[in-house]
């Protein structure tokens, strides 16, 4: 059984660079990757979104999520909730398994489209204990700590 730290997905380090027309650049060590805003109002808004689609991408293309590294000087921690933490966990999961949703689906006894609305980190509402069931048929469980 595989076991995973929820606090090892809920704050990922992100450093913020300044152009001198304005346009900030977020840059993520964990991600290997940037995003940009035009301004530093927006920037922590435009950084989160990016972070948030980068986990659903990574998995489609059969790569893990990372956990977030400590921040370095001069990082800035962006915050995701405990459910898109406990979704990037699940979507890990799945793809060290070599799951698809469909997959998942005939082991829980759910259709593909209800494993594909619990992966979803644009959904508001999943529920707890349908993500540790689904967990746990991945042979995972999670780990909760105070951070």
């Amino acid at each position: 059984m595989t076991t995973y730290n929820l606090k090892d997905f809920l704050a990922y380090p992100v450093r913020y660079e300044t152009s001198d027309d304005g346009i900030v650049t977020a840059y993520f060590r964990d991600f290997d990757g940037t995003t940009q805003a035009d301004d530093a109002g927006s920037i922590d808004r435009v950084a989160l979104d990016w972070l948030v689609l980068s986990g659903t991408v990574l998995p489609k293309r059969h790569e893990l999520i990372p956990k977030a590294s400590a921040p370095q000087a001069g990082e800035k921690v962006l915050e995701i909730s405990p459910t898109i933490a406990l979704k990037f966990i699940l979507r890990n999961a799945m793809t060290s398994r070599n799951l698809r949703p469909s997959d998942l689906g005939r082991i829980l006894g759910m259709s593909s489209q209800a494993i594909n609305a619990l992966l979803d980190v644009y959904r508001e509402g999943t529920r707890f204990d349908s993500l540790f069931k689904a967990l746990q048929a991945c042979g995972c469980e999670v780990s909760i700590t105070s951070v």
